[in-house]
């Protein structure tokens, strides 16, 4: 099972804040955990986020979805193809993807 490991870039695509803006050290770090982060965006992906978009509109209309859900839909759907996903945050990703495997570091 390959795992994607959801810290691996900061929000603008750069690396995440743990590594203070050092590219070389973050990639280290991913290299060592074995996580292939550094895959493409796919249409089964697209699929995935579809789906899960989907779901948080209806919940949405419930008043019962999350506040920032774009971030959290892309990465879980994202996350899908690599079989799981791991994050500081399990809670925002287990509504929208149920049978993801979500692990917290």
């Amino acid at each position: 099972m390959r795992w994607w490991l959801a810290a691996s870039r900061g929000p603008c695509g750069g690396p995440a804040p743990a590594f203070e803006g050092q590219r070389a050290l973050q990639d280290e770090f991913l290299a060592g955990l074995g996580a292939d982060f550094r895959q493409p965006w796919t249409w089964e992906d697209t699929l995935a986020a579809h789906g899960a978009w989907n779901a948080h509109i209806r919940r949405r209309r419930t008043r019962d979805a999350a506040e920032r859900p774009i971030a959290d839909i892309l990465i879980g759907a994202f996350s899908l193809r690599f079989g799981g996903l791991v994050t500081r945050n399990p809670d925002d990703f287990r509504r929208s993807f149920p049978d993801l495997e979500v692990r917290v570091p």
